[in-house]
């Protein structure tokens, strides 16, 4: 039996030998694979990236797929050497513990597969008859160097002038190119975490506040321009300024939002969690902003069906579709060196600009069967005891002061709650306040 739990809203993911196997995978490259379709496979460094390569072509080339090898490499440098053909699939985890693995699919656009079509492969899958795994499959694909493919056009699209950066890959897929890449563009690159582990034995590939310390520290010690740090594919980034102030997703967002928008009016997709600031520092700029559920796949789709100026989540997946749908970590560190560049000031001066708001995200474990019933109650009492409320995504409240979001996790057994204020008091007041409603329904 095919444990259901594996294909999440945005991607595919498991314990591998466990809940994800070679045969679950191949039967997974099976269900997606069409007859004479290209379709792009690599992986990230993960040490059961080869096995679960192996078993996902078999499984394209079955139903007659053809093939294409990308090599191991991150995120952005892998679908971007899908970009033309059907289908990019990327085996990854990201930034999940190393006994993972998992899938990341995209069409040859660059946007995400919906959350509805990797219900269908979920469906489908015990349907599937077992699927013979070759031993290589080198002498029946073709092979991208999609390295060289991805450096050239990166040395393309950016000139920029000789900066000071700290670079922390966090033991990841980008170990592999990114302090490389920088250094050929005339970086002065201090890397640091820059070791590939396929195991990530007592180590973290996550890029919140908590684990990126010596990053802050090394920007101030270095007097670096600023510092970058990648998850563990390279989809998610984390900034640090001059200063040594880790920047938000929010704040990036936002920051990258206001240079589009004063270049010409447009579109700006965001998620219903991000924060307040992007209606009061965009709109003013012309800017018409259109809220999507939490989750990367809605802020890329986004960005094609309204032809967005760009798109954001509170969480750093950051998409800039003056380059493409997806949403490659790299480019955005080296965009802001662009803007940096442009307008001859250091990022710390430039994100003055920028007003913070006190943002709180607060889990609650909760059974996994029993979440979205939780929800339901707590949906019904928000609407009934609240005027001001939005459904779209779990259940937000606005209020003239702020607002909170509860909403149910898409990849964990977890509630979590949102508050957003404009000064620590309030926002502390609406935690306590909303708390204690999702602590009463998760008791019952």
């Amino acid at each position: 039996m095919i444990s259901k739990n594996i294909f999440r809203a945005y991607d595919i993911r498991g314990i591998y030998g466990q809940t994800l196997t070679p045969q679950i995978m191949a039967k997974i490259g099976y269900l997606i694979g069409e007859k004479d379709e290209e379709i792009v496979v690599g992986n990230d460094i993960r040490s059961s990236g080869p096995e679960l390569t192996k078993a996902l072509i078999s499984g394209l080339l079955a139903k007659g797929s053809k093939v294409y090898y990308s090599g191991t490499g991150f995120f952005g440098q892998i679908f971007f050497s899908g970009l033309g053909k059907s289908k990019t699939l990327f085996i990854t985890a990201s930034h999940s513990p190393g006994e993972w693995n998992g899938l990341k699919l995209y069409h040859g656009d660059g946007t995400s597969f919906s959350g509805s079509k990797i219900e269908e492969i979920r469906d489908e899958i015990e349907s599937v008859e077992e699927i013979p795994i070759l031993n290589s499959f080198f002498d029946k694909v073709s092979e991208i160097d999609s390295k060289k493919i991805y450096k050239d056009f990166i040395k393309k699209k950016f000139k920029l002038r000789r900066m000071k950066v700290v670079v922390d890959c966090r033991w990841g897929s980008t170990c592999l190119a990114v302090p490389e890449i920088l250094k050929e563009i005339g970086m002065d690159v201090v890397s640091i975490n820059d070791t590939v582990d396929p195991y990530f034995k007592n180590k973290t590939p996550e890029v919140g506040p908590q684990f990126i310390q010596e990053l802050k520290e090394r920007v101030v010690e270095e007097e670096a321009d600023l510092g970058m740090a990648f998850d563990g594919d390279g989809d998610r980034v984390a900034i640090v300024d001059d200063k040594g102030k880790i920047l938000t997703g929010n704040e990036i967002g936002v920051f990258l939002g206001m240079h589009y928008a004063k270049k010409r009016k447009g579109i700006i997709i965001n998620t219903i969690a991000c924060s307040m600031m992007g209606e009061e520092l965009l709109k003013p700029l012309g800017a018409e902003i259109i809220t999507a559920p939490v989750g990367h796949t809605h802020v890329s789709l986004g960005c094609k069906e309204h032809n967005a100026l760009m798109g954001y989540e509170d969480t750093g997946h950051i998409f800039l579709p003056e380059y493409f749908y997806f949403d490659d970590g790299f480019i955005v560190p080296l965009k802001i060196m662009e803007i940096m560049q442009e307008r001859g000031e250091m990022l710390s001066e430039l994100m003055k600009e920028i007003p913070s708001y006190p943002l709180l995200e607060k889990p609650f474990v909760v059974d996994d069967d029993k979440k979205f019933e939780i929800m339901g109650r707590l949906i019904e009492k928000m609407k009934k005891d609240y005027k001001n409320t939005n459904d779209m995504d779990g259940i937000k409240v606005n209020f003239d002061y702020g607002w909170t979001l509860i909403r149910c996790s898409n990849t964990s057994p977890k509630i979590r709650l949102y508050v957003e204020a404009v000064t620590d008091d309030m926002s502390k007041q609406l935690e306590e306040q909303f708390t204690k409603i999702i602590e009463e329904e998760i008791g019952k």
